[in-house]
Parts: structure tokens; sequence; C-alpha cells
């Protein structure tokens, strides 16, 4: 299989760095040119005459962000543009894309050379046409298109997050006034609440809802016997205690009769278990060896009894699981009616939502639509997953399309997101690909690395084999003949076989790669010091020897990491710490800042800035007052934290609401519930309470950084956690110390634990944020925590076995079989994922991998944590290494296989707070090719009480409107529906609807509109932040893009401003437009390299 080939279905597993867009781009410019322009072995190529080119839009490929969506359309621009530079002798020598170029045109005589350039130019014109975007994205375009053939709206307004729940909220209060009698049956086993929330998920997510349905249909199944399959898988990990403890039995009656009574206890209990339910019986006194018992006799009945007792748990009570079945059934029911009342409201104000409009794109693929689309690609496919998948080969069959489809098993790390590792196989199959082609040699890192990447995940990721369970033979039974007829009834059960565990192919390196290095932290905490603070703090132990080694590092006290420190000396990328938890990363970056060291926390946003972290903060901080307000004297603060709090997405509250909480001088009634609630529930506990209460993942679900949003507010949960074990649960301490970290008002604004733009040389990352990243030395730490610790389990757990959807929740304390079943795949599913993240982590240095860890030291001896087991990371690696714990804690070893061992020293660390510290700063980013992404941040200073104020429609808001519309919409400023959107969305007042619209379309006839229409690599309203003279200013570009006739980048600014008869150069200098544009320039030029800014020009809009 060549993997550039557009002849026939493609299917890769690309691992690690091994240049999977790569691969793709090149692709896709084989799809334009109609050969494999690009390919690698023996390269045939039909009759060019028999050509048959796509155009962009007959190729459509799903990608799993918009962003991702973006960088890929800039890299297909980018290689199109550069394989034409070659043809035309621009091409520099030097580079990247040049020799994969030359190898794929050099062979091509000229008619040929001819083809390919007419082809790319073409392409380049209409690229914008081309979908490459998410499956969302996608879907939607399909509704554009072929929505008559369902009567729906071609252009379907996406509903707003609060309109939504409210929506919602109003549907599930309708139904339950309407249904009283399923009420009634429901309500006995489980709360209101909890069934809000699972109607909710079952309202709002297609997926889960497809799943009810379906479990709800499997539960009359007579058939499908889930707990005789499930107990098989348990009874072949025990079938020798099984087999030779029933024969044990008569032999222990016979050495010693005083036993024969613990001998029937223990026969009446295995057939208790075996049935799966009855009575469980006492053991009549205790069972000890005496000079009667043989040893194998005795440890034989042991064995038994000790199995008979760890697998009591899978026992079920029949009448419970009948009911639990009942009550399925009426909630199933009551969620079809909450559902159909919820669709009914949204389609009477003309609304949908993105999960509908995946269903409702699923149901138009299955009538007799017509799609030109020849090529399918879909990229990062180890994120995608059932569901997704169903709607692409659905699209593809239309026209027979072509598909390829590329991701990596092994990085399969967003289940909480929807992702299913399975689909990649069963995916490849569907294709006619029993195997994937491997993409396995790794770019990125130096050969040590990769060959201890290897050592770790072959064995770990080893896929386990489920054993088949053999009927037992036993000898000398006492009395067992029942239960051994009823365990070998289990043999002819189905094994299970775990589909949710990566395939592992060793990465292989260059041989131009160097050596590299490899190194360990490890941090000795002694818990047996009576009454210590700092020294047992493990976490803190470790962040100061992670600081003060990468203090020595920048400091060239390491030869061995000479390059790092001087990658960091020119400002240069050059150290990324990854943690599993964000928990860790601002400690971290306080104990750098301690040494005179700035990092860059790079986790998608500043976690104490996120909206989500300040609502969940100002709710608490009220909680913690409100005891003590006195509302005759409210202070500044408190009236800003009130005010906060009601505003807050928890509580929701609107002007004339705050206004009336104020002056009645009354707080809301769920305040006071919550706090009574504070003083007898742990911290997370009533943070979760908090947000599960006000639904606000739901609310956060359908906008941009859902997935992201989701984590801050596990984060903080985990803090919540965190700070209770440390200090109790004390709501006063906590929202303090959340204070502390959101207003530190003992360093400056810029330094109170936030992004730093351009402080890159350090940064601190979450391994899921690394993914796809790469740094010359990676430093993982924290790699002693459990695994056991990070799984969260939910009320309601479903999951895909056999084929068959299973929905598992709680009927009050009983926990139904399905519940048991599932939870224990979630937590096999858990700990699979661990050791991908943990491969991703392993991936991403260049050239130094530094693996931190605590060894800590209790009443029983050294151990990595006091009851993580096996469960974490650095066991996985020692699995290899074979390190004595002992002998690291006591600082015995410094080396083991050409691996450094480092100890922490004294911390060095001063004060943050002091004034006097040296902040050793790292030098300004060094310029690079421009990517849209490099460099964007929000723009503009945040005023907290900016909510509060109320803002007139004026000509500067018409003006922002034309700058929206510009941005997303140049290209269709003839379509006059768009503007109604812009009208309803900003509440346009009519006599600013013309303007608007005429202001738009001046930009049509401008000569930028031209550019863009021919296929210029253009950027729309491009946020970003420069240090300039020792301050920060943000900024945003309006437009700029590369004019390829003059080879150069043109910067645009939009303006609205009316010129009342002066002229334009008046009005540029009487506002400091001029200066403006040369700001843009100079932060343009520090991020596009060697290309240069031909112009720097405004559009009169007005």
């Amino acid at each position: 299989m060549n993997k550039f080939d557009i002849f026939n279905h493609v299917a890769i597993s690309a691992g690690a760095g091994s240049g999977k867009t790569y691969t793709l781009s090149r692709r896709y410019i084989n799809i334009l040119v109609g050969f494999n322009l690009f390919y690698e072995g023996e390269s045939s190529r039909p009759m060019l005459e028999a050509l048959s080119p796509a155009r962009p839009n007959e190729i459509v490929t799903i990608t799993y962000t918009e962003a991702g969506a973006l960088e890929m359309k800039s890299r297909i621009f980018s290689l199109i543009q550069n394989t034409l530079r070659y043809i035309e002798g621009k091409l520099d020598l030097k580079h990247d894309d040049y020799d994969s170029i030359h190898k794929a045109l050099n062979p091509l005589d000229q008619p040929w050379i001819e083809h390919v350039q007419s082809m790319l130019e073409h392409s380049l014109r209409y690229l914008s046409s081309a979908t490459i975007s998410t499956i969302h994205s996608y879907c939607l375009d399909l509704i554009e298109q072929f929505g008559d053939y369902l009567k729906l709206d071609s252009k379907p307004q996406i509903i707003g997050d609060d309109e939504k729940i409210l929506a919602y909220t109003d549907a599930y209060r309708a139904v339950l006034s309407d249904e009283p009698e399923i009420i009634k049956e429901i309500n006995q086993t489980i709360s209101l609440y909890k069934l809000s929330q699972i109607a909710q998920k079952y309202s709002f997510n297609a997926q889960f809802r497809e799943a009810f349905n379906n479990y709800a249909l499997l539960c009359d199944d007579k058939e499908f016997s889930l707990r005789e399959i499930w107990m098989a898988s348990h009874l072949s990990t025990y079938r020798e205690h099984f087999e030779k403890g029933f024969s044990a039995l008569g032999a222990l009656a016979t050495q010693d009769p005083s036993k024969s009574d613990y001998c029937d206890a223990i026969l009446a209990n295995a057939k208790t278990l075996l049935q799966g339910h009855g009575e469980w019986f006492e053991y009549p006194g205790q069972f000890r060896k005496n000079k009667n018992i043989e040893e194998d006799t005795f440890e034989s009945v042991k064995g038994l009894r000790d199995a008979l007792k760890e697998l009591k748990w899978t026992m079920i009570d029949p009448d419970a699981e009948r009911y639990y079945v009942s009550t399925l059934k009426y909630v199933h029911a009551l969620f079809v009616k909450v559902y159909e009342r919820f669709r009914l409201a949204l389609r009477e104000k003309g609304y949908t939502d993105f999960e509908t409009i995946l269903e409702q794109a699923n149901m138009l693929l299955e009538k007799d639509i017509a799609l030109s689309t020849r090529y399918f690609m879909v990229d990062e496919f180890q994120d995608t997953n059932s569901y997704q998948w169903g709607i692409v080969t659905k699209a593809a069959a239309k026209n027979n399309a072509n598909i390829f489809i590329v991701g990596d098993e092994k990085q399969s790390i967003f289940a909480f997101q929807g992702a299913d590792v399975s689909v990649f196989a069963k995916a490849s199959r569907s294709i006619g690909i029993e195997k994937p082609l491997s993409m396995e040699v790794n770019r990125r890192s130096d050969r040590s690395i990769i060959d201890l990447v290897n050592d770790v995940f072959a064995p770990a990721m080893a896929k386990k084999e489920s054993i088949a369970l053999e009927p037992i033979n036993c000898i000398g039974e006492f009395r067992a003949d029942d239960c051994i007829a009823l365990f070998n009834t289990y043999t002819a059960q189905p094994r299970i076989f775990n589909d949710f565990e990566a395939r592992y192919e060793p990465l292989l390196t260059p041989d131009t790669k160097g050596e590299g290095t490899i190194a360990i932290l490890a941090t000795p905490v002694d818990h047996t010091i009576a009454e210590c603070e700092d020294e047992c703090n493990e976490s803190l132990q470790e962040l100061r020897h992670i600081a003060s080694f990468i203090h020595e590092v920048t400091q060239g006290k390491h030869p061995q990491y000479s390059d790092v420190a001087q990658a960091y000396s020119e400002g240069k990328k050059a150290i990324a710490v990854l943690f599993d938890s964000r928990k860790h990363m601002l400690p971290l970056k306080q104990c750098l800042l301690e040494l005179g060291l700035r990092a860059k926390v790079s986790d998608s946003g500043n976690f104490f800035e996120t909206k989500e972290v300040n609502d969940i903060f100002i709710v608490l901080k009220l909680l913690s007052i409100m005891d003590n307000l006195d509302w005759e004297n409210l202070r500044g603060k408190e009236k800003y934290v009130i005010s906060g709090a009601l505003r807050s997405n928890i509580l929701r509250c609107s002007a004339d609401e705050i206004e009336y909480c104020l002056r009645v001088k009354r707080l809301p009634e769920i305040l006071f519930r919550w706090k009574a609630l504070s003083f007898y529930t742990p911290l997370h506990k009533l943070v979760q309470n908090i947000v599960e209460e006000r639904a606000l993942l739901h609310l956060y679900r359908h906008i941009d950084g859902y997935e992201q949003r989701a984590a801050n507010i596990e984060q903080l949960i985990d803090m919540a956690h965190e700070y209770s074990t440390r200090m109790g649960s004390n709501l006063k301490g906590f929202s303090d110390e959340l204070e502390a970290f959101i207003h530190n008002e003992n360093v400056i604004e810029e330094e109170a634990f936030v992004i730093e733009e351009g402080v890159g040389s350090i940064e601190i990352v979450t391994m899921h944020g690394s993914k796809g990243l790469e740094w010359p030395m990676v430093i993982i730490g924290a790699m002693n925590r459990s695994f056991l610790g990070m799984s969260k389990q939910e009320t309601l757990v479903y999951d895909r076995f056999e084929n068959k959807e299973l929905i598992g929740f709680k009927i009050g304390e009983y926990e139904p079989l399905v519940y048991k079943f599932i939870k224990e795949r979630i937590n096999q599913k858990h700990l699979a994922e661990r050791k991908r993240l943990f491969y991703v982590a392993m991936t991403r240095p260049e050239h130094h991998l530094v693996l931190s860890t605590a060894i800590n030291n209790y009443e029983k001896g050294p151990r990595l944590c006091y009851n993580c087991g096996s469960n974490n990371y650095f066991t996985l690696v020692n699995n290899v290494l074979g390190i004595d714990y002992e002998e690291l804690y006591e600082r015995h070893i410094d080396q083991i296989k050409n691996i450094s061992i480092y100890y922490p020293g004294e911390w060095s660390g001063n004060d943050a707070t002091n004034a006097e510290i040296e902040v050793i700063p790292p030098k300004i980013v060094e310029p690079q090719q421009f990517s849209r992404f490099s460099f964007i941040c929000p723009s503009g200073t945040v005023n907290p009480l900016s909510f509060l104020e109320e803002r007139e429609f004026d000509a500067g808001t018409a003006g922002s409107v034309v700058h929206k519309i510009l941005e997303n919409h140049w290209h269709e400023l003839e379509n006059d529906n768009i503007y109604e959107r812009y009208f309803n969305e900003y509440n346009v007042p009519e006599e600013f609807k013309n303007n608007i619209i005429r202001m738009s379309k001046v930009f049509m006839k401008s000569r930028h509109f031209t550019k863009l229409k021919n296929g210029a690599e253009a950027y729309f309203e491009h946020d970003f932040v420069m240090h300039q003279d020792g301050n920060q200013i943000r900024g945003s570009i309006d437009l700029f893009y590369y004019d390829d006739e003059a080879n150069g980048w043109v910067i645009v600014d939009f303006k609205t401003t009316a010129l009342n008869e002066k002229s334009p150069e008046d009005v540029i200098i009487e506002n400091g437009y001029d200066k403006q544009l040369e700001f843009y320039g100079t932060y343009l030029e520090s991020v596009i390299g060697d290309e240069i800014i031909i112009s720097k020009e405004i559009c009169w809009l007005s």
C-alpha cells in the first residue's frame, strides 16, 4: 500500500513524529492533479489523457478541531504555492518542501509538468471552496444544501447555550407536571435532581440517546445474558483455585473431621456465587492450619475461600435487578417525552443545536441525495467515534468516494470528549484493510529516547488475550458435584475481547538522529518525621527539585544540556514540563519565579482567568462571606462579589434581578441551601454539586473550547479535594486561596500566575495539551501519582459491548449488574488511556527526556506512593529499569542503563514577593515563518464589571458589526441573507441596517477583495500581544494577506469613520492611524521571518 495513493482506500497508523500532516497534504495535491505525483516505492502513472483530476469542491477533509482545519488548509495552500514556485524556478533549495517536490517533479517531462502547473493554478483560485472542516461544520453544509429533503431550514439558527438550558428546563418541568404516575414510580429510587441531569444528557447527546434507546430494547432480549458472559471472564482467573479447592475439601474433611461444617459453608457459598444470588453463610470459627491438615490441603481450601470472597461483589439481587429494569423502562419513557417536548420548543423558536445537526445530517444521508464528493480524508482518526464514522461512510457511499483515514491509536487520549479508540481498527476493516499501513519512523526524538519508549510501551500496550474458561475436573471432591457442574456451565460462554487497547508497533529512528539523553529526578520525601510541614509535602519538594534542575540547566551547569541553555539564552523554545493534572502547574511556576525564572503556563489559556473558574470562585466567595454581610453598610468589594456571583453563569441573574436583590437585601434561596451544604459536605463535593445542579458543563458544551472548560472545572474540583485533604473543609480558607491565585497583589499583574506571551523558553503544559508539540527538553513530573485517583465515576454510565449498548445507574445504594460491569470496563479503559497519554508525553522531546518522581518513605519503607501499587507512570518505566526503591530513596544510585539520576540539593529559592529578586529574562522570541496560531491570544483588557454596563448601539458598534461580517462572509457579501443574522444577534436598530450593508459591500470594490477572490492567503481579525519597551501591548489586525504578484504581505485596516469632507490623509494623521499601521507592521515583521511587508493601507468603508 502506497500512503500517497489516490486510487485505493488507504488507512495509516501514523506513529508519533512520523509526518502525518506531511502525508495528508501531499496526497491532497495528488488528488488535485489526478495521479500519484508524490509517491513512495515504484511509481506508475496512467496515460496523461486518462487522468481525472478532482476539483477542490470534490474533496472533503475532516479534522478534529476548527484550528486543525485552518492549519491543514494553510499547509495545503503553502504546498501548492511551493510546488508552483519550484516549477517557476523560484523555490529556495533550502526550503523544507524542496526535496519532496523535486523528487516528485524531476522525473516528469514537460507535458506532465504543464498539466501539474495548470491544475494547481486552477485549484489555488478555488481552494476557498474546499471542505476542510470539523464533522459538525461538514454536516451543517449538508443541511444547507439538502435540508429541503427533510423540510429543514437550510440556514439553521444555532441556539445559544443559555436559551438551550432554559428550553430544556421548561420541557422537563412540563413533563413532570403532565406525568405524575411515571414520576411516582421513578422517584422512589432516583432523585429528581439526578434524573434531570440524565434526562438532559439524553436530550442533548445523540450518541447517548441512541445507546439508551437500544438498551431499553435489549432489556427484553432473553437471549442476552450479561452475567454469564461477565462471570466466565472472572472465573477464568480463579479456575485453578476452584479446581484445587473442590478437590481438597474431601481431604480436609478426612484429615480434620471438625472442619466438615467449614467445608459445608464453603460449598454453600460457592453454589450461591455460581448461581449469582442466594444466601451467603458465615464461616464457623477460624480456619488455621494444624498438625492434622496437610500444607497443600490447607492452601488449596484457603485459596478457594479467598477466591469466593474476592468474587462476592459480582452477586446480584434478582428482585432488585427486575426492579431496575422496570425503573429503566419508566425512565426511558420519561426521557422520550422530555426530548420530544424539548425538540418541539426548539422547532417553534426556529432553533437547532450541534447534536441535532449530526442527527439530521445522518437522516439526510439515508435519503436519495446526490453528492459530488470523490475523496474523503479524515485526520486525527483516533479521536473519532462510531457515530461520526457512520456519517462519513454514508456520505462516501453516495458517489463511491475514495476514503483515506490517518491517525494513531496510541495517541487516542480524548475519551472524555467521546473519542473511541476501537473505531480505528473497525473502520480500517470496513474499507477492506485488515492492517493499516504503518508510519513508524519518528523524525522528532533522538535514538535513546525512542529506544526507551519502545522498551516501555511494547509490554505495557501488549494486548492481553482473553483466556477461554476450561472445565474443571476434580478428584476426591467433597459433595461438590453441583458446584462443579455449575462452574462448567460457564465454559460455554464467549470470551470477552477488550477493544479499547491500542496496538503497539515499535518506532524507528533515522540514521541521522543523535543519541540524546535521559535522566531521572528522584525526590526522596520522609513521612516518618514527626510534625513536619514542607519537608513532608512531596508535591512541593518535587516541584522545587524540578525548578532547581531547570535553573542549573539554564545557567549552563550541565554540559550535556548546553544546547538547551543556548536555546534559552536566545529566547527560543527550550524546556517543557508536562503534568497529567493542572494542579501542579501554577505551583511550579511559583517555584521557578522564586529562582528568578519566568515560565509560560501553556494549556489553552490561563486557568485562573477563565470564565468558568472565576464564576465558581466568586460564588464560593459569596458563600464564605454571606453570613457576615452588613446590608446597611455594604463595602464596594462585597457589592462586587454579590453582583459577580449573581451575574455568573452559575446563578445567571439579569441586571434587574441583581438590582432587586441589592434593594431588598436578600440573596436567592439556593445560596442558603449551598451554604448549609458546606457545613457537612467536603469542599470538592460542594463544588461538584454546584456545577451539576446548575448544569454548568452543559452550558458550555457547544461553544468554543468546551473540552478545555470541562477540564478546568474538573481541575478546580481536584484542587478543592486536595485542599480538603490538606486543610479540611474550610470554605473561607479555600476561597481565600483561590483569590490569592486570581488576584496576586505581591507581583505585577502579568506575573501573577498568567500566560506571559513571549516567555516561551520554559513552558508548563498538561500532557493533553502537549499533543502535536515538541521541545528540545521535556520533563515529565509527578510520575508517582496513582492512575486510580484520576478515574471519575458518574451516576449513570454507558458503554458498547458485543455490538450492544449498555446503560447502568444505581438504584438507591444498590449497584445493578450492568452498572458494575460497565464501571469495571470504564476503569480498564481509563488505565489503558493513561498509558496512551504517557506515550504522548514521552514522544514530545527532541533531544532530552527527564523523568521526575517523588520517592516516599513510610513506616513500612520507601515506595512511590502510599497506596497506588503499580498503577502509575514511573512503574511503567521501572518495569524496564528495575530500580530498587530503597536504594533510590537512600541516594545510592547515580546511574542506571546510561540514565543519569539527580537528587535535590538544598532549596535556594527566595520568596517570590521579594522586590529585590533578580529575574532572569529570556531574550525576545526569534522571528519565525508565520502561522495563524503561533501568536494568538485574546485582545484587550477585560473589565470584571463590564457585564453591569449598559451599552447603546452607536456608529462604533455598527463598525464592529461590519468587521464581523467581513471576517466571516467576505466571499458572499452579495447574499442579503447573511446580514439578517447579525442584525438579530446584535439587536441592530433599523436606522443602522442599510448603512451596515452598504459599508460591507464597499469592500467588494477594493483591490484587496480581488486579491482574496483570486486565492490569496489571508487572515482576518488577528489578535496579538507584543512586548515593547518593557510594556505588553495588545492589538488586532483587521486583515493581512500575501500578494503573490508583489511577493509580500499587505496589511489592511478597515475604517468606517466618516471623512466629513476632509481628505483621507488628514483623517489618518488626526486619528493616529498611520502610527497604528506602523505598529501592526512592527508586529508582523517579528513573525514572518524573511518575508517582507510591501504595503500598509487603510480601506475606507464609509
